[in-house]
């Protein structure tokens, strides 16, 4: 195996741990959770908001990292994901639950952010920069394996304890290929890629810089937002994306969208506060489905069978969006795909809760995880090429929207739905959101063509 595919299985194998298991397996087990810590809805929809305080914080902290201490930061996210999943096993207080899961969160932006930032200069140095787009196939793995892991251990007859404990196992054995995730100077060297610079610069010669090649607090993350710091997250350099919307305009050293007409720039700056709300949006509408999908299944007593294959189908759908979604925008271009997407998941919210059939619970599972991931990509490389200034500044920005998002949904939709007896009300609000993301969105391709 190559360096640049050890690399990628490597950092597969990271993500299945600390995005797969250590931040969604939250969501198969809440309701063994919530049975057994006799927990509320608005109780459990608190604790998974603490949980993406938690990644909004980590993500944060994470771009802060000196390069030369980046594999030791991996490394103890590593161990924190194996650790809190373990953990979970002991707890019932929802305060011990709640900080044992924010810790979770941080652990999980960790990996995220380092081991995307690791794979890209890696991947650069080996000049495969197109396997990035394979990597985050490894949350939507992680998902799929946490319900094959928790259904095996139901048939098992075991306890919602036993069943953390197991994910803890699977995440020990993760940890292994994980922890070759090679930094560039353990690699073979090749020529490193050469940087944009000027209108000339357009293919895949034209790479992105390496984490090596920037400084300050976003040094760590890669080009063109690669580790979405609040998402889960994905996206692929700038140098493998193509279509119409691929580069706007020229860009500088930095990455920075090089426009001098003020009228452009304002046009622009529109077009990002637009995208900005809608990514936000995103954060809220997606989380609400994601926390208590399976606590919706579970309502109906003749589905409650099906539950994990329901779980299941949301991290099959999600391991290879992000590529099914790369080849639609180059055909449609990024924006158009970024609102189908936005709609696409508003019908997966509504229907995994106003489906008569248990097979419309299978198809919103489906468009759940086969757009989160996507849309996160989108977004991220969009807002980019929209920056007219310092483009780590547009993405920080990105980030706290959907931070906000994400932390609001699952705190807001607990509340409602322990007021009103169903997620009816809470799915009714969130694809509400995602259909005003998508018309914010349509408004920013527009005011971008102006």
């Amino acid at each position: 195996m190559t360096p640049a595919a050890r690399a990628t299985v490597a950092g597969m194998a990271a993500l299945a741990l600390g995005m797969g298991i250590g931040r969604f397996a939250y969501t198969p087990l809440l309701p063994a959770l919530i049975a057994d810590a006799g927990l509320s809805i608005e109780a459990a929809g608190d604790i998974a908001a603490a949980n993406f305080a938690g990644y909004l914080i980590g993500a944060i902290a994470a771009t802060r990292v000196p390069p030369a201490w980046r594999r030791i930061a991996f490394a103890t996210a590593i161990a924190a994901s194996i650790l809190t999943t373990l953990l979970m096993a002991g707890l019932r207080a929802p305060v011990a639950l709640g900080l044992t899961r924010a810790v979770a969160g941080v652990a999980s932006a960790f990996v995220l952010v380092q081991g995307s930032s690791i794979i890209l200069d890696v991947l650069a140095r080996c000049r495969r920069p197109e396997l990035f787009a394979w990597l985050y196939a490894g949350v939507g793995a992680g998902i799929a394996l946490t319900a094959v892991i928790v259904e095996g251990m139901s048939r098992a007859h075991a306890s919602g304890s036993a069943t953390w404990i197991a994910l803890g196992g699977a995440s020990l054995l993760l940890a292994v290929p994980a922890l070759r995730l090679r930094l560039p100077d353990d690699v073979e060297r090749a020529p490193a890629p050469v940087i944009a610079s000027g209108p000339a610069a357009s293919g895949p010669a034209a790479a992105e810089p390496t984490a090596a090649d920037r400084s300050g607090p976003d040094a760590a993350v890669p080009a063109a937002a690669a580790a979405d710091r609040s998402g889960p997250d994905a996206a692929v350099p700038a140098s493998h994306r193509s279509g119409p919307d691929a580069a706007a305009s020229a860009t500088d050293p930095s990455g920075t969208a090089a426009v001098s007409d003020v009228p452009q720039a304002r046009a622009r700056a529109r077009a990002l506060r637009l995208l900005t709300l809608a990514y936000g949006g995103l954060g809220f509408g997606y989380v609400i489905t994601a926390t208590f999908l399976v606590v919706i299944v579970r309502s109906r007593p003749d589905w409650k069978a099906w539950e994990m294959a329901v779980w299941f189908v949301v991290g099959a759908a999600a391991a290879p969006s992000n590529l099914l979604w790369l080849w639609v925008a180059r055909r449609v271009g990024a924006w158009n795909a970024m609102t189908g997407a936005f709609l696409m998941q508003a019908i997966g919210v509504m229907a995994a809760v106003a489906g008569a059939h248990l097979a419309w619970v299978f198809v919103g599972a489906a468009f759940l995880g086969g757009t989160i991931v996507a849309i996160t990509a989108m977004g991220l490389s969009s807002a980019r090429e929209l920056a007219t200034g310092d483009s780590n500044r547009v993405l920080g920005t990105m980030t706290a929207a959907f931070g906000i998002g994400q932390i609001a949904g699952p705190a807001a939709g607990g509340r409602l739905a322990e007021a009103t007896g169903s997620f009816m009300a809470p799915s009714v609000m969130a694809a509400v959101v995602l259909v005003a993301s998508a018309v914010l969105t349509t408004l920013a391709a527009r005011a971008r063509r102006a």
